[in-house]
């Protein structure tokens, strides 16, 4: 297995660990926040499955808003209540939980970023078992729990997410084994478990949990606003909620190319067709892109045979 050690902020080594990032952390006696249903052969990420755990490595509290800012450091066995941002390249961040959230004030309550990617865009940045959990009343608004913030590519496994307004806002790169589980609409901020704003070449995401209980906007909003989007895996993940549960990649202006859809599930957990106004919309099939094997699940959590329509080109 490789080893990660523990960097403080002053640049020194104190403590090492093993670690797989192809392994679960499940603990003994976990209950999930939410019963996660399992189909023949398929089973999808829970609370108990991702995130930070005990179980990789005893977490140091820390507090306040920490910054890193070496190349190539690892961050690692941490909760800490506040922020993490990450300026420098080729960062690691291994079970590490951050809880955030401020009170909720109307409109005017202020933007929380608990993890913000803001390294160079010419490099990457890996988080594996990170956590985001917004905290207890009175503390309960968050605005986007990961924030890619230039545009460089990130890998991002075992990632829990819980309570905030958006997940994940992402560009190149991969997400896998996840949970996010967004909280209830306020400020009137978009709610997405992934957004994606267009313009981007080489996205995976693969065998994730992607809850919205909200009314809008959606589990995957793989929007176009800043150009053409191609060369997409969207694989085996658990789908529900929103307005329209996947906007997949597509745009009038911004045709999409080689995005595939494949083998996910759309749970009617909130709604009957899955997302308040229906599953999806906005996927074009074109330069290879293909749609296959993506079913529904019923609110009880029965897979069916019923095939999930390709959604129109917008």
């Amino acid at each position: 297995m490789p080893r990660i050690c523990v960097l403080v902020l002053a640049g020194a080594i104190v403590g090492c660990v093993s670690h797989s990032s192809t392994a679960p952390n499940t603990a003994a006696g976990c209950v999930p926040d939410i019963p996660i249903p399992s189909a023949t052969g398929r089973t999808w990420p829970s609370s108990c499955t991702s995130g930070a755990s005990s179980t990789l490595g005893a977490l140091t509290d820390t507090a306040g808003d920490i910054a890193l800012s070496t190349p190539g450091q690892v961050y690692s066995n941490m909760r800490i209540d506040g922020s993490l941002t990450v300026l420098a390249c080729n960062v690691t961040i291994h079970n590490v939980e951050v809880d955030a959230g401020v009170p909720y004030t109307g409109n005017n309550t202020p933007d929380v970023f608990p993890i913000w990617l803001k390294e160079p865009a010419s490099c990457g940045v890996t988080l594996d078992h990170v956590s985001v959990i917004t905290k207890s009343a009175p503390n309960v608004y968050v605005t986007n729990a990961i924030r890619v913030a230039y545009g460089g590519p990130a890998t991002i496994t075992y990632a829990k997410i819980v309570g905030t307004q958006l997940g994940i806002t992402i560009g190149p790169g991969t997400i896998t084994d996840s949970y996010i589980m967004l909280g209830p609409t306020m400020r009137g901020d978009h709610n997405e478990d992934i957004l994606e704003t267009g313009g981007v070449s080489g996205l995976t995401i693969k065998h994730n949990t992607f809850l919205n209980p909200n009314l809008q906007t959606s589990a995957l909003s793989l929007f176009t606003d800043f150009g053409a989007n191609s060369n997409f895996v969207i694989d085996n993940n658990l789908l529900a909620g929103g307005g329209y549960t996947c906007y997949c990649a597509d745009g009038v202006s911004a045709r999409a190319s080689d995005i595939g859809v494949t083998n996910n599930v759309f749970w009617e957990k909130y709604y009957p067709t899955v997302g308040y106004y229906g599953s999806g919309r906005a996927y074009n099939s074109a330069g290879g892109g293909q749609w296959t094997n993506n079913l529904f699940m019923d609110a009880d959590g029965t897979l069916n045979s019923t095939p999930v329509p390709q959604p129109a080109i917008d």
